[in-house]
């Protein structure tokens, strides 16, 4: 095409170049959606349809984590255990893009009286005009380790990555 108007390219693409700058992101199904650092000691519980209720429990609730609407996930982490036959109580919130309750998932337990961590892992479909989610277990002498959380798409779980990495 030497010499011609006609060219079989775009001039101006969609890669980034110090002209033309774009945001890169990491791509793929096992980013690590779950910032440990946004997560909040709260002294209560969410009840089914989203109240929170004080409690002398203590249960760590993240931040509204944003995510895609009927699409499967998959929550792991390593469960830290000392001996005592106490349930951890694992739950999935979920919000519209106003953040206003849309539901949660059924609450699962991992219960035993072995002194040993435990991997964990449970999956899940989020509902139709999901925008956001909220995770939660119970703090007592079992508690989920949470720089072993992992968040991520599919049904799955990859080894561990910090958050927003492979």
């Amino acid at each position: 095409y030497k010499g011609t108007d006609n060219k079989n390219f775009e001039l101006y693409g969609a890669s980034p170049s110090p002209k033309y700058p774009s945001e890169i992101k990491t791509v793929g199904n096992d980013i690590n959606e779950f910032d440990k650092n946004s997560v909040e000691f709260e002294d209560g519980y969410y009840s089914t349809s989203g109240d929170f209720t004080e409690s002398a429990l203590t249960n760590h609730t993240n931040n509204y984590t944003e995510i895609k609407e009927n699409t499967d996930y998959i929550i792991s982490g390593i469960k830290r255990h000392s001996g005592y036959n106490y349930p951890s109580i694992y739950a999935v919130y979920f919000y519209d893009s106003s953040k206003n309750w849309l539901g949660r998932t059924g609450i699962f337990y991992q219960s035993d009286t072995a002194p040993i961590d435990k991997w964990i892992e449970y999956t899940f479909k989020t509902p139709s005009n999901c925008k956001y989610l909220r995770f939660q277990c119970q703090k007592n002498e079992v508690n989920l380790d949470l720089d072993t959380i992992k968040l991520q798409k599919g049904t799955v779980a990859t080894s561990y990555s910090p958050y927003r990495t492979r």
